[in-house]
């Protein structure tokens, strides 16, 4: 008999104190009928609300463990899932929102997809996604500049499954301006799945106009960086930003 799958789902959490139970919760649904061993790895990315408050009192279980991880400054959420990955301990990583605009149940998509493929890695992309008109400016220069950068066939997401062995390849390989993509698809094969995006009550979103220019200002330094061999292995960085670990 084969070794149930241990899956570690990451999530970067900023100010979603109404969302971050009901997220967790659907994920431990979701994966209740495979009998597999769960792994949360929370980052709260410095909230201002009580985001850290609620994910501390989680509980573990037999098969469901939490690594809870406070930053002590706002780094963004690249940076929060790459904090994310120097925990892990599953033989395949999710990383997800924790606003339940993307149902934990798409994951499945790309959890097939990967097992069909045998892809180091499987991303998510929209098949229906209607931002507010700056945040669609956004998001199309965004696209235009990193799909051709990139090679990538469709525009992507932040919902990924990762190998644990791509994770291994690219965990120490931080940069202050990081962006994951750059770094998954410069050390692993890929592949997607459609998912499907629906708007939600909680209408807050960190990604604003402003930040997605200032993310594909960072696209750019961090492919230019990446791209020329100066690839960074800082762990000491890293802890830096922990202020506070659970358990420590």
């Amino acid at each position: 008999m084969s070794k149930p799958i241990k899956y570690t789902i990451i999530i970067p959490v900023y100010n979603n104190s109404r969302t971050i139970e009901q997220t967790v919760s659907r994920f431990i649904d979701m994966f209740k009928p495979l009998n597999s061993q769960l792994e949360f790895v929370l980052v709260d990315d410095h909230s201002k609300d009580d985001s850290w408050q609620i994910m501390s009192a989680f509980k573990q279980t037999d098969n469901i463990n939490y690594q809870l991880i406070r930053l002590n400054k706002n780094a963004g959420q690249h940076v929060a899932i790459f904090v994310g990955f120097q925990y892990v301990t599953g033989d395949i990583i999710l990383t997800s929102d924790a606003d339940m605009q993307v149902q934990p149940e798409e994951f499945f998509k790309l959890i097939n997809q990967q097992k069909q493929s045998n892809a180091d890695f499987v991303f998510g992309t929209y098949t229906k996604f209607k931002p507010d008109l700056l945040n669609n400016i956004g998001s199309r220069i965004f696209n235009a500049i990193i799909k051709p950068l990139l090679n990538m066939p469709v525009n992507g997401s932040n919902f990924k499954v990762i190998k644990h062995s791509l994770i291994e390849k690219i965990k120490f390989h931080y940069h202050p301006y990081l962006f994951i993509d750059t770094l998954l698809f410069s050390n692993g094969s890929s592949n997607y799945a459609e998912i499907n995006f629906q708007s939600t009550k909680f209408k807050y979103s960190s990604y604003t106009y402003t930040k997605k220019i200032k993310l594909v200002l960072t696209v750019l330094y961090h492919y230019i960086i990446y791209s020329v061999g100066k690839r960074e292995k800082n762990n000491l960085a890293i802890s830096k930003l922990i202020a506070e670990k659970l358990p420590g």
